[in-house]
Formats: C-alpha cells, sequence, structure tokens
C-alpha cells in the first residue's frame, strides 16, 4: 500500500476502495458513458481517498487490498 500507515487501516483502506470503485461504476452508468463526467467523478474519488488509499479505484485492486 501506498500510503503511510496502509498496513495498520486495511479495513478503512478496503471501504474506501470499494467506495470509489462504486461512485466510479455509478458515474459510468448514469452519465451514460461521457468521458467528462466520468473524469469529474474519478477527479473527485481520487480528491477525497486518495490519501488514505492510495487512490486505485479498480475492483481486482480492492480485492488484492482485502485479500493481502
Amino acid at each position: 500500500m501506498e500510503t503511510t500507515h496502509g498496513n495498520k487501516f486495511k479495513r478503512e483502506v478496503c471501504i474506501y476502495e470499494c467506495a470509489g470503485t462504486a461512485l466510479l461504476v455509478y458515474a459510468v452508468n448514469v452519465s451514460k458513458a461521457d468521458p467528462v463526467a466520468i473524469c469529474f467523478s474519478l477527479f473527485t474519488a481520487i480528491m477525497i481517498g486518495g490519501p488514505i488509499s492510495g487512490g486505485h479505484y479498480n475492483p481486482a485492486v480492492s480485492i488484492g487490498v482485502f485479500i493481502s
């Protein structure tokens, strides 16, 4: 994990990863794949959860964080 205390707070990191992934999927579905709307929602998710989780909003990374 790229954050300084990421190994101590694995549950919080996983929650932020899953919430960011859900926001990204929601933005894609609601905006009907409009690139500008997806870009702004991803930017918002990274600004909010990036310092906590490292900003990997990808389901594979979220599952990997949870398993590790």
